[in-house]
């Protein structure tokens, strides 16, 4: 028994247990993890009870009590909506739109169910809705929010013929991938991966490999990276491909240590439909 009328088999979930130990039940980001969405490594147990609990959680958890229920729920888990609900009023706004990712990549809610989960909430919530995005990983939607807020303009998770989708495209030509150990690791994802480069330099496009730890630790040598090579125009000019119509934007000549850079459309053309796919599998977690 892990408290009155509350019975955990042998396999069940430790972090549910725990909550549930504690005289709550599982909530918040916790419980989108456990639903699985892309962890945001919060560092304690996230857990929900009716305004009328009463017990004190032992060691690091922390009540999630944005939204006030009068009784409390039935379940050892909150549902999708309440969690997310209970995430957008306790996280970074960056954090949660790395949440709102993850949950519409795994196909947890709909785009109905974020907005009726989310009404009423305060307006960076509504912000962090119109920056929703496709992401494949917490990672990806990081460096997507990161390098536009430099004003840089990137796409995500863009189709290119003969290759399949690349996780960013920066300007006309800089392709962003995102590594993680999960996904990219074994001899068949590592020469997958090289072989996908090659087509892709073939093609007249400029590949940019960041890690996990990149993109969470050392993201100020990548920003320097990646503006450099914006400023020397490299993500720029004609791509080799079917069905690629190009197009060109001018960067302003700015000095090196000025931020942040701004992009001015030069002419514009319609995109050809690219439909070339390369079937990788969606992730929810690890980068």
């Amino acid at each position: 028994m892990v408290r009155r009328g509350w019975y955990a088999l042998p396999d069940a979930n430790p972090d549910v247990v725990r909550a549930v130990a504690s005289g709550a039940v599982l909530g918040c980001v916790s419980a989108l993890v456990y639903y699985g969405v892309w962890d945001t490594g919060h560092p304690y147990l996230h857990v929900f009870r009716s305004k009328h609990g009463r017990r004190m959680p032992p060691g690091k958890i922390g009540w999630c009590r944005p939204v006030h229920v009068d009784r409390a729920t039935g379940s050892a888990v909150v549902s999708p909506m309440l969690a997310l609900r209970q995430a957008a009023c306790c996280v970074e706004p960056d954090d949660l739109v790395v949440l709102l990712d993850s949950v519409i990549n795994t196909r947890l809610l709909t785009r109905q169910e974020i907005d009726e989960a989310l009404t009423g909430l305060a307006s960076h919530v509504r912000t962090a809705i119109s920056r929703m995005d496709l992401a494949e990983s917490g990672t990806e939607s990081l460096a997507r929010l990161r390098i536009r807020r430099l004003g840089v303009k990137v796409k995500s998770q863009v189709r290119i013929g003969g290759v399949g989708r690349v996780d960013l495209l920066v300007g006309d030509r800089l392709v962003i991938e995102i590594d993680s150990i999960e996904h990219h690791t074994s001899q068949s994802a590592y020469h997958r991966d090289r072989r996908r480069d090659q087509i892709l330099t073939s093609m007249g496009y400029v590949v940019l490999r960041l890690t996990y730890e990149q993109v969470l630790y050392h993201w100020d040598e990548m920003e320097a990276l990646i503006l450099s090579l914006a400023r020397s125009g490299r993500h720029l000019a004609r791509v080799a491909g079917p069905g690629r119509a190009s197009q060109r934007l001018r960067v302003p000549k700015l000095p090196l240590d000025s931020r942040p850079i701004r992009f001015e459309r030069a002419n514009r053309s319609t995109a050809g439909r690219l439909d070339s796919d390369d079937g990788r599998q969606s992730r929810s977690r690890g980068g």
